[in-house]
């Protein structure tokens, strides 16, 4: 004797197939939550291992230099801009320990080494994306630009810094160099790549980040740039190296 079917047992009801769906489309909601965290906390990461290696790269070039930090900019013989710190062949020698990879364009490397680009930058594909000054600036405030290659080095000596502890070395930028008049201009146009003007850069969570010169790590917001506005801003030790 034949069965007959369940006419239920065919197929879903409309109502199962929307919780079926419900759960999915919660499900893919939560993974791209989880997602873009663990992507936000890896290119943090990231680009702090990079600004370190870039310290501890500015420790050996000082070490064989008389205690100098690499030059952020030099000038050449005619008071033309000769090279940036990221086309320093002899400071990217100590960035990467492979004097071969910094001397495939001699002393006009302009690409970053593999590796040490800040991965928020690194997908932008904006302009010049492919350069360190792209991802991380030198504070440059109260050095003076060199006016010939004969000029003392725009970078200070270890022994010149006051508060190593809270003085900034090295941020997430847009350009090579960071300055206290750039430090407001994030907010104005947080673009990747829009312009190439001193500004930190607050890619991160809406904070930039920031090695010392005693090595140490910190974030900071625009909110915490105002309020070192409030606490001598330009003569802040933030921003001054030098007593």
């Amino acid at each position: 004797m034949k069965i007959p079917e369940n006419p239920r047992s065919k197929g879903f009801t409309l109502v199962e197939l929307l919780v079926v769906i419900t759960i999915i489309i919660t499900l893919a909601a939560l993974s791209l939550a989880g997602f873009g965290k663990m992507r936000t906390a890896g290119d943090r990461a990231a680009a702090v291992s990079t600004m370190r290696q870039l310290a501890i790269a500015n420790m050996g070039y000082s070490t064989d230099n008389n205690g100098q930090f690499v030059p952020i900019a030099e000038m050449d013989e005619n008071g033309g801009l000769a090279m940036e710190w990221y086309r320093n062949p002899k400071f990217l020698t100590y960035l990467t320990g492979d004097p071969k990879e910094t001397e495939k364009t001699g002393a006009r490397l302009l690409v970053g080494p593999t590796g040490t680009l800040d991965p928020v930058v690194v997908r932008s594909k904006k302009r010049q994306w492919d350069r360190l000054s792209a991802s991380y600036g030198f504070n440059a405030t109260g050095l003076k630009w060199p006016t010939n290659n004969l000029s003392a080095p725009m970078s200070y000596k270890l022994s010149q810094i006051a508060n190593p502890g809270r003085t900034a070395f090295i941020v997430s930028a847009t350009n090579y160099q960071v300055t206290y008049g750039g430090r407001f201009l994030w907010k104005s146009s947080p673009v990747e790549g829009k312009t190439t003007t001193d500004k930190i850069a607050c890619r991160h969570g809406n904070k930039a980040i920031v090695i010392y010169y005693d090595g140490s790590t910190g974030f900071i917001t625009l909110a915490d740039l105002a309020a070192i506005d409030g606490k001598g801003g330009v003569a802040n030790a933030f921003w001054k190296a030098t007593p």
